[in-house]
């Protein structure tokens, strides 16, 4: 009897009383959530990132939206084409302070479900750069793959 290796599922929306998305280990209301709704801006560019993931998982287009510097000046449209992605986990692998206090580098994989099994997109510091733009911290391309800058746009 052949077994059939089971196909990873993507993590569920945040929820409170539940852990956050991010990978931290805190519930999402007192990590990521506080950053999605507005109330409290990512203080590092490694909180930006996982705010930024866990916003994938919440479906949150207006967070990426407004946290993504080529389109966080422009008005916000739902344009309802957004991929659904099952986001699986996060491991942020390094975060390192740029060459000055307003900018920052960030080293992660962000996992994801295929009928094939669990798929890495892994991005490397010198391809997603934070940039602190009138005190937010902002995720700017620099060097990213097309593949990548496809999924993590939005």
């Amino acid at each position: 009897m052949s077994t059939k290796p089971s196909v990873p599922t993507g993590l569920p929306k945040p929820s409170a009383g539940q852990p956050c998305p991010c990978g931290t280990g805190r519930n999402h209301e007192s990590c990521c959530g506080p950053r999605l709704n507005g109330q409290q801006p990512a203080e590092t560019a490694e909180q930006l990132m996982r705010s930024r993931f866990t916003a994938h998982v919440a479906h949150d287009w207006r967070y990426l939206h407004v946290t993504y510097r080529p389109t966080s000046r422009k008005p916000y449209v739902d344009d309802g084409d957004a991929a659904e992605i099952p986001w699986t986990r996060l491991v942020v692998h390094a975060h390192e302070p740029g060459a000055s206090p307003d900018a920052a580098f960030v080293d992660f994989s962000a996992y994801y479900a295929t009928e094939q099994g669990e798929q890495a997109l892994h991005e490397g510091a010198w391809d997603w750069q934070s940039l602190i733009i009138k005190g937010r911290w902002q995720t700017h391309v620099e060097q990213s793959c097309p593949r990548s800058a496809a999924l993590l746009r939005r």
